[in-house]
């Protein structure tokens, strides 16, 4: 009676290895991609949150009062100042004693980009950002 030996063979064990190496260096790599997404949407969250809440500071006090850093994180520098507003002639940009201005918020980072955002507001006067 012959007995059946159930061993691997040098090629079959090389090439189960060299399948492995493949599948955990392309593991690897989707990790890498994961991690620097995950860096830079932080990256992009922080200067999302930072002008939201110049934002919202100014649109509650009102865009003519200083900005408030005291709240802000430190990484970023913010300017804001009012604009008129690109609008079609003859559109009405008073009412009452309200008028239509745009403020205008720049975001500077420590790397030197900058980011801008404007948004259009209702404001007392012809007051101005400080």
């Amino acid at each position: 009676m012959k007995t059946r030996r159930n061993k691997f063979t040098l090629l079959e064990v090389l090439t189960a290895m060299i399948i492995l190496t493949l599948g955990v260096s392309g593991l690897l790599w989707q990790f890498a991609i994961a991690a620097d997404r995950s860096l830079r949407n932080t990256q992009r969250w922080e200067k999302t949150h930072e002008l939201t809440q110049a934002a919202e500071f100014l649109l509650l006090n009102g865009p003519e009062t200083s900005l408030d850093e005291s709240f802000l994180s430190g990484d970023y520098r913010i300017a804001a100042h009012l604009e008129d507003p690109q609008l079609p002639a003859g559109m009405e940009v008073q009412a009452g004693t309200l008028h239509f201005k745009t403020l205008v918020l720049t975001l500077s980072g420590e790397d030197g980009e900058e980011e801008e955002w404007k948004l259009d507001c209702w404001v007392r006067g012809n007051a101005d950002v400080r």
